[in-house]
């Protein structure tokens, strides 16, 4: 039966803090981490089972009359909830007595302390794989992994006229479909939704996802290479007419990213900057154009070979952990076995206030 040593040479507390120290590269390495953390957005002793907050669905409009007027005070239905279950990554390994013994009593031992090796390398490997989850699809049937990026965006076909795929799919418990709670648009001529005019109701949670390959851009090769500041351009016009603010931040594969550089080298509109906002993330250096900064991330999922961009408002954005710290970790010591044991695990989960402040660009048509 294992239990915990009392005798161990490192305590829990010592491995924490250990594991602290080591966890804070996540925080210069993923973009992700990176920029919730600068926006104060990251955190920690959160309880209940659940991430929940109100969602406002619709909005009230004023009456116009003359004097003497006649007020109303009617009670207004317009939240819906969000919920998002915590989550829950775990990590276990051990060493054997003997090799233990093998490495910590040669002298010319290739590493120094299996231990603390090992130990050490666990603790990046969590650290590394944990930066990659953020972008994934954890609301899919069977996943266990936390709410990611592509847990908002479902759309599988473009309506006609249209320069984005339908919304599809519920993200945080709310459909992300157009009108599934009311409401009303008139589109543009020739054109759809996001083009023309409407009702916050009609696509209060629906996010954007823009088709690279439409064939309303304009050059005639359509792909991400020869229109991407169009399609960049169009979407941030969109955005920020339906949101009254724009995305802060272009995260793209890293052969995306140098596509767009490429494209525009002469190009005064895309310049080479210091974010003071970005540095002090420890991104270093961004692209930028129309104000958005434009960072490479290698972690971004990609389907059927194609690129992803995301176009991203990162003070809508937040990381919730249960415990004190991202990662937390056990010792034990197994009488059986005579095995070092020990345990990561990390309960958390992301939380966008709405799928509307954030876009995505693919291939869809």
């Amino acid at each position: 039966m294992a239990h915990l040593s009392p005798s161990s040479t490192a305590t829990v507390a010592a491995i924490n803090k250990r594991a602290k120290k080591i966890t804070e590269p996540l925080f210069k390495e993923s973009p992700v981490f990176a920029m919730v953390q600068q926006k104060g957005a990251m955190e920690y002793n959160c309880g209940g089972l659940n991430i929940e907050w109100p969602v406002r669905y619709r909005r009230r409009t004023i009456t116009a009359g003359s004097s003497p007027l006649q007020v109303y005070y009617p009670e207004f239905n317009r939240m819906l909830k969000a919920t998002v279950p915590y989550r829950v990554y775990n990590m276990g390994e051990g060493l054997t007595k003997h090799t233990m013994l093998a490495v910590n009593n040669d002298p010319n031992a290739y590493i120094a302390n299996a231990l603390d090796t090992a130990m050490k390398w666990t603790l990046e490997d969590f650290r590394r794989d944990l930066a990659r989850r953020v972008y994934i699809d954890g609301a899919s049937s069977g996943s266990y992994d936390i709410y990611g990026f592509e847990s908002m965006f479902g759309a599988s076909a473009v309506a006609s006229d249209a320069r984005v795929g339908t919304p599809a799919g519920t993200y945080a418990g709310v459909s992300c479909v157009l009108a599934a709670y009311g409401g009303s648009w008139t589109a543009e001529t020739d054109e759809a939704w996001p083009t023309g005019w409407g009702t916050d109701q009609y696509c209060f949670w629906s996010p954007f996802e823009v088709d690279a390959t439409n064939t309303k851009w304009t050059n005639a090769t359509k792909t991400f290479a020869k229109n991407w500041q169009e399609q960049i351009s169009w979407t941030l016009a969109m955005m920020e007419a339906q949101n009254d603010e724009k995305p802060d931040t272009c995260l793209l594969t890293p052969h995306m990213f140098a596509q767009c550089r490429n494209n525009v080298l002469n190009n005064q509109r895309f310049e080479l900057t210091q974010n003071k906002e970005k540095i002090e993330a420890g991104l270093g250096t961004a692209l930028t154009l129309e104000g958005i900064d434009f960072v490479t991330d290698g972690r971004i999922v990609q389907s059927a070979g194609a690129g992803v961009a995301y176009l991203v408002t990162f003070n809508k954005i937040r990381i919730c952990a249960m415990g004190s710290q991202l990662i937390e970790t056990d010792k034990d010591f197994d009488l059986t076995s005579k095995n070092r044991e020990w345990h990561l695990d990390s309960h958390l989960n992301m939380a966008f206030e709405s799928p509307k402040f954030f876009a995505k660009i693919l291939d869809i048509s």
